[in-house]
Formats: structure tokens, sequence, C-alpha cells
């Protein structure tokens, strides 16, 4: 028959010297005793930029607190009236209303309207004339 190997534990195995340690860390009134002791060298962090951040973006992630700043500020929001990108939107989404660009079609039909001659048109105009006329001339002579 097989003899059966007994196990003598060893009190001061490393093992079991972190196990302790760790005891006392992980009790309640220890930890509470050392709070207690360490309060009252609490000091206040300084609010830097990034705290102040932070401390809006948990203010704002909070679903109360933002759904309590947008029942304030909910009939606050004016527009500035000359702002380029408002009014670039608004005649972009008149422009692309399918019902609105037929209603300018159909009101623009009997009218005509000319491109006013930019300066690179005038000179490319003149340059044109002048080798037509030039070509023109030749067969004449």
């Amino acid at each position: 028959a097989k003899e059966r190997s007994h196990f003598t534990p060893e009190k001061d195995t490393p093992d079991n010297q972190h196990a302790r340690k760790m005891k006392v860390v992980y009790s309640d009134t220890k930890y509470k005793e050392q709070y207690e002791k360490m309060k009252h060298r609490y000091t206040a962090i300084a609010d830097t930029p990034l705290l102040i951040r932070s401390k809006k973006a948990y203010l704002q992630s909070s679903d109360l607190r933002y759904k309590e700043t947008f029942e304030l500020s909910k009939g606050h929001y004016h527009t500035v009236k000359d702002a380029l990108d408002i009014t670039i939107h608004r005649r972009v989404t008149d422009d692309i209303s399918e019902v609105k660009y037929r209603k300018k079609y159909i009101n623009s039909l009997g009218t005509w309207k000319s491109i006013p001659n930019r300066p690179e048109f005038f000179f490319s105009k003149m340059a044109n004339d002048n080798v037509s006329n030039v070509k023109y001339k030749e067969d004449l002579e």
C-alpha cells in the first residue's frame, strides 16, 4: 500500500507573509482607522484648467443635470441674423428644394439675363476678334 504524504505548513514563507499583509490591507476596520489618521492631512487640489474641464464634462454627462440645464435654456436660443454660415445654409436649402427651384424657374421664364463680362473674358474676346480680322483680311489681299 502507498503511504500518504503529509503536508506540514510553514509559518514564515513569503506567500504566507504576503497573505497576512493583504488580510490587514483588506480589513475594513484597519482601512477606516488609517483613513481617520490621514484625514487631517488632506490638502485641496488647485483648480487647474484640466480639472475644471473634467468637472464640466462630468456634470454634462450626468443625465439629470443635462436635462435640468436643457429645461432652463429651452427657449433662450437666438440666432444671429447676419451669420454667414446660417445665411448660406438657408440659401443652399432653398436651392436644393425642388418646389422653390420650380417656382424660381417659372418666375424667370420670360426674363433674359446676361452674364457680366469679366476682364479675362473681355481680353479673350478682343484677341479672338483681332485674330479673326487678320485672317479675314488675308483672304482679301
